[in-house]
């Protein structure tokens, strides 16, 4: 193979990686597995998701970051922290949803510069006593994080950029 095959087809695998989530997809994956149990109302499955989701954070390394993706990474990275540590302590689904939507924010923001494959951001507009909160799912019909069961699909899809 010449260095030039070989640096054509190096290129050609970052740029699929940064198109697919590259390294922050685990993240994404752990979070989806929150989304998806308080979605369900399952409230120890969310908080297992979040244990799980607080590892991946801490083995990140920013080092083959793009500078964007970087960038966003030291904005959201302590937020993120922040929240994911504070969901450990909850005791009850309403206190975990809460702390959800930091989660998401945090999330949302990476998603929009790594653009993580099968994801898309949804908002219900009556979370948090009509404030509205914004998540990330894989599924097409609203599947609500902030709401359960209760109000399942209540939520749309919002327009990227």
């Amino acid at each position: 193979m010449t260095f030039k095959t070989l640096f054509l087809s190096t290129l050609l695998m970052l740029g699929a990686q940064a198109l697919a989530g590259g390294p922050l997809e685990p993240l994404f994956e752990k979070y989806h597995q929150v989304q998806t149990s308080l979605a369900a109302d399952k409230f120890e499955d969310a908080k297992a998701g979040v244990a799980l989701l607080e590892k991946a954070v801490a083995v990140v390394r920013d080092d083959n970051f793009s500078p964007s993706v970087k960038k966003t990474w030291n904005e959201q990275s302590k937020a993120l922290g922040a929240a994911l540590a504070a969901s450990a302590k909850t005791k009850d689904i309403g206190a975990l949803r809460v702390q959800f939507e930091h989660i998401s924010n945090a999330m949302i923001a990476l998603a929009k510069v790594t653009h993580p494959k099968g994801f898309q951001e949804y908002r219900c507009p009556m979370a948090f006593n009509n404030k509205g909160a914004n998540w990330l799912q894989k599924e097409k019909a609203a599947a609500n994080p902030y709401y359960g069961a209760s109000m399942l699909r209540c939520g749309f899809p919002v327009a990227t950029k």
